[in-house]
């Protein structure tokens, strides 16, 4: 892989998928960004996680070194992490990796991980 084009894959974002959202969650037209907001009507697909905040990326990987940037803001409450693609998405889950979940965030300002 020649450099220029590893460079430019360093720079290529996230992409979210929206049909794996949590209701109250609103995207960015190029859906790379999500904001929590009020309950919104959607249909309840299978791949939808129902029990938490949530929402997953587009394209999956299984191996390798990847990194992100994110912009959490202000806020004191926020999670981000990987999870496995067979995560229960229809019943309460714990945010560990029993569970597939492997995440950093605040919870109420205190530091938070699994």
């Amino acid at each position: 892989l020649k450099y220029c084009t590893w460079q430019k894959a360093l720079k290529f974002p996230i992409t979210l998928d929206p049909n794996t959202a949590q209701s109250n969650l609103k995207f960015s037209e190029e859906l790379t960004c999500v904001q929590y907001g009020s309950k919104q009507l959607i249909p309840d697909n299978p791949e939808r996680c129902i029990s938490r905040v949530c929402v997953l990326g587009a394209t999956g990987f299984r191996s390798g070194k990847h990194s992100w940037t994110v912009d959490v803001g202000q806020s004191k409450d926020w999670y981000i992490g990987v999870a496995r693609e067979s995560i229960k998405r229809k019943s309460t889950v714990f945010l560990n990796p029993a569970e597939g979940f492997w995440v950093i965030g605040l919870s109420n300002g205190d530091s938070r991980r699994s």
